[in-house]
């Protein structure tokens, strides 16, 4: 079995962040989100914008990376939310490209997120997960999720919301 280390994100970790999250997006959305929105998505423009986002991290959002060895395979984004909605905590984002998933690597981010958020008194969760995303949908309601019908029209796509009211008690 193999042995990953989950912590949080350093600058450096930059380059490596923003390629997890265009192959994660091109893996996932190609099909759910119109091409225009993916099409931002390259390393060009999104390296910077996780150096800034790990840098500056004016939000304090937690920001994990599970990683084998020095490899990063996935990361996981979460903390103050972004509107009010009666949840504590948002989870911003996983990205876990196609080719690391199965290997359980979000449920360790994804367990880790809460602990942490958890640790800092965090006691209830939400997301926004693209309509259609089964797998994810799949995923957090595995890990104690309740998938709402609420349904939120964005850019060209919809979103459910997704809600964890106790964190304490919603990770396997």
């Amino acid at each position: 079995m193999n042995s990953y280390l989950i912590r949080p994100l350093q600058f450096e970790d930059s380059p490596s962040s923003a390629e997890i999250q265009v192959e994660t997006w091109h893996d996932t959305y190609t099909s759910l989100m119109p091409e225009r929105n993916l099409a931002s998505m390259t390393l060009e423009i999104m390296v910077p914008r996780w150096q800034k986002i790990i840098q500056e991290n004016k939000r304090n959002l937690l920001l994990l990376g599970a990683f084998e060895g020095t490899q990063l395979l996935g990361v996981a984004a979460g903390g103050e939310p972004r509107e009010i909605n009666g949840y504590d905590a948002e989870l911003w984002s996983m990205n876990i490209p196609l080719k690391n998933q199965r290997r359980g690597l979000g449920r360790l981010l994804f367990n880790q997120t809460v602990k942490e958020l958890s640790k800092q008194g965090y006691k209830s969760m939400y997301l926004y997960c693209i309509d259609g995303n089964r797998g994810a949908l799949d995923f957090y309601h595995a890990m104690g999720a309740v998938v709402t019908n609420h349904l939120v029209e964005r850019d060209g796509y919809s979103e459910l919301l997704v809600i964890w009211d106790n964190l304490k008690h919603s990770s396997i």
